[in-house]
């Protein structure tokens, strides 16, 4: 299978520099947050373009780009096929960018309009603040959707779905277990990405995306089992919901009173920040507690989650820079020290066999 989405496929284009005449055919592909511009006849050259500066200007067929960064460069594109997955996960805005002659003509409409900011300033700063009551309060159905939808946004940048039914079975089973004595009503979506990245990420509504490079490089079923636990401490908190109210919370607001398409943007934008943030150290802490609360309820040992900090407190700049996980607040080493407190109480997550079955996730049948 493929260790990344379909986005990071390599599109061929022609692009100017905007200083020339000349044109050079290069090869694009998206990575996470940004356009990577190759140039196979000078392969030391790389130019990357991040995708909230960039712009679909012109062209259907052969769609034109440019960037606020160097707006009299353009990236022709051969074919459409990746400025409309773009678009369509709406991480491509279509329309003009900026420049000093845009500015200037745009100052003194800024200046007319000073007391309307004045008013927005107030919201933008009132929302963040209220954000975990404003999250507790959303609607499950605006929930799903935003989870759904950042969910496509995460898997297109990283990976498709791994799709080993056994495997995936016994990732079910032990979901089960770990939220057996949480509300029926609390439903998750668990699923296994085919990506080397070690990380894992809890989205609103209840999705939770396990990277097949965690499985992998865990010694263990009960260090997975440990980071299902934080994530799903986050799910039950509705920490991804609060953070989506504290990046977007006025956004969010109008998107709850109006179908105006502002979930699938608050999607894209909540995507993107997910694999470059991690949650707040209070986030983090609770579910840190939580977890631990679900895997002692769960008769699991948290000394699984344990070895897996202490084997990385040594060098935690190693893998911290990856897997948000890990590298929010507190660091390592105390996060360590937290879980063994807590008592190795409890078994296995799994029996040897299913534990050897599901690290199979994404292997090719």
């Amino acid at each position: 299978m493929a260790e990344s989405g379909a986005l990071a496929q390599g599109h061929s284009a022609e692009f100017f520099d905007g200083t020339s005449a000349l044109s050079a055919k290069v090869q694009v592909r998206a990575d996470i947050d940004r356009l990577t511009i190759v140039f196979p006849a000078d392969v030391a050259r790389t130019v990357h373009w991040p995708l909230v500066d960039t712009r679909w200007i012109d062209g259907v067929e052969k769609p034109v780009l440019s960037t606020s960064e160097a707006p009299d460069a353009r990236l022709v594109l051969d074919s459409p096929g990746l400025v409309d997955e773009l678009a369509t996960l709406g991480l491509l805005s279509k329309g003009g960018v900026e420049t000093a002659k845009s500015r200037k003509t745009h100052s003194q409409a800024w200046r007319y309009g000073l007391a309307a900011v004045g008013v927005t300033v107030g919201l933008l700063v009132a929302i963040p603040l209220l954000s975990g009551p404003f999250a507790r309060l959303a609607p499950d159905s605006w929930r799903e959707k935003l989870g759904i939808e950042t969910a496509e946004v995460i898997e297109a940048l990283l990976g498709k779905q791994c799709e080993n039914t056994e495997p995936l079975a016994i990732l079910e089973r032990m979901t089960a277990r770990l939220t057996k004595n949480l509300p029926a009503n609390e439903l998750l979506n668990v699923a296994v990405l085919d990506t080397k990245m070690i990380n894992a990420f809890a989205m609103a509504g209840g999705q939770i995306r396990v990277m097949n490079g965690l499985i992998r490089n865990a010694q263990s079923s009960e260090e997975v089992a440990g980071v299902l636990a934080h994530e799903i401490a986050h799910v039950i908190l509705r920490h991804p919901e609060e953070f989506a109210f504290r990046q977007f919370g006025y956004e969010i607001l109008l998107s709850t009173i109006a179908d105006s398409g502002m979930v699938t943007e608050i999607a894209a934008s909540t995507g993107l920040l997910l694999v470059n943030t991690a949650h707040s150290r209070e986030s983090e802490a609770a579910a840190d507690a939580l977890g631990i609360e679900l895997l002692r309820g769960a008769g699991i040992s948290s000394g699984g989650i344990a070895a897996f900090f202490a084997r990385h407190a040594s060098d935690p700049g190693k893998l911290e820079n990856v897997l948000k996980f890990i590298s929010s607040h507190p660091p390592s080493a105390a996060r360590k020290e937290m879980f063994e407190k807590a008592g190795n109480t409890g078994g296995a997550a799994l029996s040897n066999e299913d534990w050897q079955t599901l690290k199979l996730a994404c292997a090719e049948s």
